[in-house]
């Protein structure tokens, strides 16, 4: 969920650096999901 709403975020803000911070934000929140899916046994 905090992935979802971190990439709306980017892709509503006007000013760029914050945008792309939320980016960063989206994607370490994807790799933390990835990892913790993985470690519950989860496939991907």
């Amino acid at each position: 969920m905090a992935c979802k709403k971190a990439k709306i975020y980017a892709n509503t803000l006007t000013d760029t650096t914050l945008a792309q911070e939320m980016e960063t934000i989206a994607s370490a929140h994807a790799q933390r999901f990835s990892a913790l899916f993985a470690l519950l046994g989860g496939k991907q």
